[in-house]
């Protein structure tokens, strides 16, 4: 029985990647980096800022460089991105369903959460959220399992009893190894995970209700 659904924030609840996308062509121009787009996706895509950083420019980034890069990329994705614009399709009548039948929301993020506020600016998620987990309140950002394990924890629910809905193949990875069903939204950045390695594949919000999603 599912007592909980724990969402990523980027890709799911809202669709801030093609702002994100570009920030970091821009931030890889101004670096001067040699590096295919596709490199660049596949360095930035579902990781915390900080180990996009690492990533891109090197695992011995003093902490205070790697401060100073991410807050500038923030920045950068902030001027392209609207997020009362950017809502996935059906999330929030999504969400106000699952809250009606008594069912605990988590959002478990890689973002910082300095960095999080201005994503839900004008928007309604806050309020539909019990808990709200970033890269900030834990150890290991994903793939590692312990954000989701922490949303769990604090909403009260065994790992089987929570489901999972996530775009990135990191973010996947760490509801999978917690011992969680995930929903996967499908993207191109996904397309290599096959819809029988996950509980259920939508596009957005729309293909899937509330009822069903409690049923998988």
């Amino acid at each position: 029985m599912i007592k909980a659904c724990l969402f990523d924030v980027d890709g799911v609840l809202i669709q801030s990647i093609q702002a994100h996308r570009e920030a970091w062509k821009i931030f890889a121009r101004e670096m001067q980096l040699a590096i295919s787009m596709a490199e660049l996706e596949k360095a930035t895509r579902g990781y915390s800022t900080s180990v996009c950083m690492q990533n891109l420019l090197g695992r011995d980034l003093s902490e205070a460089a790697i401060l100073r890069h991410v807050q500038h990329k923030e920045k950068l994705a902030s001027a392209l991105f609207k997020p009362i614009e950017s809502l996935t399709p059906g999330i929030v009548p999504f969400l106000t369903d699952l809250r009606a039948r008594g069912i605990k929301i988590g959002y478990a993020t890689n973002t910082e959460r300095a960095n999080l506020e201005s994503k839900f600016v004008g928007t309604p998620l806050p309020e539909l959220a019990d808990f709200i987990a970033t890269a900030t309140d834990v150890t290991y950002p994903k793939p590692h399992p312990e954000i989701y394990l922490k949303a769990a924890q604090v909403l009260g629910a065994a790992a089987s009893e929570c489901l999972v809905f996530e775009d990135s193949p990191p973010g996947i990875t760490a509801g999978q190894t917690a011992g969680m069903k995930v929903v996967m939204l499908r993207t191109d950045y996904n397309q290599m995970i096959a819809a029988d390695d996950v509980a259920k594949v939508i596009t957005d919000f729309r293909e899937l209700t509330a009822a069903a999603a409690l049923s998988l």
